[in-house]
């Protein structure tokens, strides 16, 4: 079995070799779906700049775009749509389940170890910081404005976020959030949020 996946990981290597730059030809994997996709972009675009580090995994359904970066170790399976620019950090993780499609905006970055899963879509220019969670179901998507920036242990379930918000350190389930700006203009950030507290009576403060 090794040898057969080795053999065939050689062939897209050398169909692709010219084409996008794969950072260890003896450890990755691109769905044969994505490549014809790849071929097909390479014969309408001049350049397309796709970069995939060592490791990486590019399943069925996965569609890239000029300038993407895919680093060590990054996962991605099911409908997933990449737009110009994107950089998917190392170890990172996006899943779309069944029926469902994730797309992730222009020149966004969503960095190392983050785990994204669902009906989401991500806008333009967003930066997800490490370490991030991020679910949307088919009752709930989650919905990334434009500019949006995350960052801490934030986990974020169902939600709507508008342009230009920052959260911090927040885990925030169905909401919607609005951006709001000082007297100055600047982003006020929505930070260390999280749900009511459950069986705090099963606590006591050591003397």
């Amino acid at each position: 079995l090794a040898e057969m996946q080795a053999i065939a990981r050689l062939r897209v290597w050398e169909k692709l070799n010219k084409t996008i730059s794969i950072a260890d030809k003896d450890d990755f994997f691109i769905d044969d779906d994505v490549v014809e996709h790849i071929l097909q972009m390479d014969r309408e675009e001049a350049s397309l700049d796709i970069v995939v580090g060592e490791g990486a995994y590019l399943g069925h359904g996965v569609r890239l775009s000029e300038g993407v970066s895919i680093d060590k170790n990054a996962r991605l399976t099911g409908n997933i749509i990449l737009g110009k620019g994107v950089h998917i950090g190392e170890s990172a993780q996006l899943s779309a389940f069944p029926g469902q499609t994730m797309r992730v905006g222009d020149n966004t970055r969503i960095l190392a170890g983050n785990i994204i899963k669902g009906d989401v879509i991500i806008g333009r220019d967003c930066l997800v910081e490490t370490p991030v969670r991020i679910t949307g179901s088919t009752k709930y998507p989650v919905r990334l404005g434009a500019s949006v920036r995350i960052k801490g242990s934030s986990y974020l379930f169902g939600c709507i976020v508008e342009d230009d918000c920052h959260i911090i350190n927040c885990i925030l389930r169905t909401i919607r959030v609005r951006c709001r700006r000082d007297k100055s203009g600047n982003v006020i950030p929505v930070c260390y949020i999280f749900p009511e507290p459950e069986g705090r009576e099963s606590l006591e403060q050591l003397k």
